[in-house]
């Protein structure tokens, strides 16, 4: 993905290279959140899971933001928080309700629209 292209088409293009890989690695999705619900009940998978969602946070701030954690860790972590939180509810969606979970085009005009009421 290219990082000069604008902000609405890498979040469109990068979601919905995300959502393909739902049912492209549907197992690999699954057994992630058995883990993260296993991880309720087993205080050693949590802590092995912490860096991996850390490292996740990273990645999408810098995927969807452009944003380097080594440069603005604070915000870096909100705003990969965010994502995260989107890719969390997106994949239930998905992988319970295909047919109306959103699209990368759907999360762009939903992103615009809460941004516009923020202003």
């Amino acid at each position: 993905m290219t990082t000069d292209a604008p902000a609405a088409e890498r979040l469109e293009r990068g979601w919905s290279w995300i959502i393909r890989s739902f049912d492209e690695q549907r197992r690999l999705w699954v057994t992630q959140l058995e883990m993260v619900s296993a991880a309720e009940h087993v205080p050693e998978l949590r802590e092995q899971l912490v860096p991996g969602m850390t490292a996740a946070r990273h990645g999408m701030a810098e995927l969807f933001a452009g944003l380097d954690p080594a440069v603005d860790p604070e915000r870096a972590r909100r705003v990969g928080s965010l994502y995260q939180a989107l890719l969390t509810g997106v994949l239930v969606q998905h992988l319970v309700d295909p047919e109306t979970a959103p699209s990368g085009h759907d999360l762009v005009e939903a992103l615009r629209a809460v941004a516009t009421d923020l202003s």
